[in-house]
């Protein structure tokens, strides 16, 4: 109940600026987008190309356990499917609700960039923040959806950070002269 009370209480908020913004930032959200666009734009620099394999890794891993696995395991309808709502914001997505792959991405992208870039912790958290807030805003998911989403983007986030410090291939100590 308080799930639907919260998601119900976002109509308080609605205004036809804050209107275009959520829908904005929830097309930005489709599909990991920006998050792929920002794992290209990392791996297009030597330096900072681990850090770009990192986020494609943990977006990827939250796409596949959230949405692959999770969404047909849960099968919970969507706010608009369960309350009738067919005035949308944005398109209505297909598929179930739990957990908000939006959500998950986002916070995936998150973990990897708090952990691995300083100077991209603001801008990351508030596009991380906005996409998921945005879609309980334009009533697509419910607050828990966002949550769980955010819990499984960041796990994701420090397994693939695990995983690929794993097998990550050390540095010798001292570099061996070829001549």
């Amino acid at each position: 109940m308080p799930d639907q009370a919260m998601l119900l209480s976002t109509a308080a908020f609605s205004c036809g600026f804050l209107d275009a913004l959520m829908a904005s930032f929830s097309l930005a959200g489709n599909s990991g987008l920006i998050w792929l666009l920002a794992t290209l734009f990392l791996l297009l620099d030597k330096r900072t190309r681990r850090q770009g394999m990192t986020l494609f890794f943990a977006v990827a891993l939250t796409y596949v356990i959230g949405n692959v696995i999770l969404k047909d395991l849960v099968m919970r309808p969507r706010p608009f499917q369960q309350y009738g709502v067919t005035d949308l914001l944005v398109p209505p997505p297909s598929g179930y609700s739990f957990p908000s792959g939006h959500a998950s991405s986002s916070f995936a992208a998150l973990a990897v960039l708090f952990a691995t870039g300083k100077s991209a912790r603001i801008p990351a958290a508030v596009c991380a923040l906005l996409i998921s807030f945005s879609r309980v805003y334009v009533f697509v998911h419910f607050p828990s959806d966002v949550l769980a989403g955010a819990l499984l983007g960041c796990g994701c986030a420090y397994l693939a950070m695990a995983l690929i410090r794993r097998f990550e291939v050390p540095r010798p100590l001292y570099p061996m002269d070829v001549t």
